[in-house]
């Protein structure tokens, strides 16, 4: 028989629902109260089941970040040598070849060692500036600018060459105790407003970067005879990528006078102006080894003699030597030479001159054979009106010889 009494048992669990009751509840409550607070309780996901899509609104930026665009190849390189100081100091300098960078317009405005000189180096510099200006430069004070040669070095490293490469200029003073030398500024110069105009890039990591300037900022233009003043508006830098990255400069040229095309290599050589010195001559040696080639003799297609026009009126000229060439041993030609015994025909005219190249050979062999080619070199000797001398140089290979008696 049914009883609707309520045992102890059925209080007890009656109990226990409510006090569950209230923890969901409370539990319900905390969750509204974190989701009030813009947090989200972590919720474990089914990494088996299809995801949703939910449809939430799309908060994100609607522009994207731009990256800025590419440099043009022009714009690249005007900014590689806007940023590197002797590459703008190049732009300056008119050159062919890195060991002919004019290096008192290179280094004009110093090399930033920040050294100020005193005791016996300032009592050095004022001792040279007095000799080389007696009366004094009132109106400039004795402002100099210090290259120490290892500076020197540095800034034409660019350049891949070192000071031993160069000509030093005559402006420039050197203190032998100290490895360093001076000069006397008056005034600034610089390249006015530029821009590059294309880019060429060849094999072996040549760039040539063609550039125009609307005007140009220089010392005194007498003061250079080379290399000072950019005379043509339109000019082309050649540099050469190193494999690290950076970049050598070969040269800086007008346009006019830039070619892609190898230019044929001279054969005669204007090797120096002054006294002779077996200094000179060794070195007119290397470099014509290096950048010219000789006269190749040969009766049946070429003429008997070598004219060369030397770029100045000629008051008197001769033949200072005649030296037998051994291309693998330079002390033999530079050494091994003999005072001319030969008598040798030539001539000259205001600017000109020619050598007769086959009528020595002949009578020198006369009733003999040569079964050997043989180079020899020629040192001409030209004085200029202002008394001046200038050593020309050129070699001329001769072939294999046979007597017409004994043929």
């Amino acid at each position: 028989m049914k009883t609707n009494s309520i045992t102890d048992q059925e209080r007890k669990g009656e109990n226990i629902m409510k006090r569950t009751t209230a923890y969901v509840a409370l539990l319900l409550i905390f969750a509204l109260l974190l989701s009030a607070c813009g947090k989200q309780p972590p919720v474990a996901t089914d990494p088996t089941a299809p995801s949703q899509q939910q449809n939430t609104p799309d908060t994100s930026p609607t522009t994207q970040p731009t990256t800025p665009p590419a440099l043009t190849p022009e714009e690249e390189y005007e900014k590689l040598l806007q940023d590197n100081d002797w590459y703008m100091r190049a732009l300056c300098c008119i050159f062919e070849k890195p060991e002919e960078i004019p290096a008192y317009l290179y280094f004009y405005t110093g090399v930033g060692d920040g050294i100020q000189a005193t005791g016996e180096e300032f009592d050095f510099i004022m001792d040279a500036f007095v000799q080389r200006n007696p009366d004094g430069w009132a109106d400039y004070g004795y402002e100099y600018t210090r290259l120490p040669a290892e500076k020197i070095n540095e800034g034409l490293s660019v350049l891949g060459v070192t000071i031993e490469d160069i000509q030093i200029p005559d402006q420039w003073v050197h203190n032998p105790n100290l490895d360093c030398y001076y000069f006397w500024v008056t005034d600034a110069y610089g390249v006015g407003k530029w821009s590059v105009t294309k880019v060429e890039k060849g094999t072996d990591g040549i760039v040539k970067v063609y550039w125009e300037t609307e005007g140009y900022l220089s010392i005194d233009a007498e003061e250079f005879s080379t290399g000072a003043l950019l005379s043509d508006p339109k000019m082309v830098l050649t540099m050469q990528q190193q494999p690290d990255g950076t970049y050598r400069i070969l040269s800086n040229v007008p346009q006019k006078c830039a070619t892609t095309e190898a230019k044929p290599k001279p054969h005669v050589l204007h090797a120096w102006t002054g006294e002779f010195s077996e200094e000179n001559f060794r070195k007119t040696i290397e470099s014509y080894q290096q950048n010219c080639t000789p006269f190749i003799f040969d009766e049946k297609n070429t003429t008997s003699s070598v004219t060369f026009e030397t770029g100045f009126s000629i008051s008197e000229a001769k033949i200072f030597r005649l030296t037998l060439v051994d291309d693998s041993n330079i002390a033999i030609e530079a050494e091994g030479w003999g005072r001319l015994v030969i008598y040798i025909e030539f001539e000259h005219n205001d600017t000109e001159i020619s050598v007769d190249i086959a009528d020595w050979w002949h009578r020198f062999h006369e009733n003999e054979e040569v079964n050997e080619v043989y180079i020899w070199s020629y040192i001409i000797c030209a004085k200029d009106t202002a008394g001046a001398e200038h050593y020309f140089y050129f070699r001329v290979q001769y072939p294999t010889l046979q007597n017409d008696a004994e043929s």
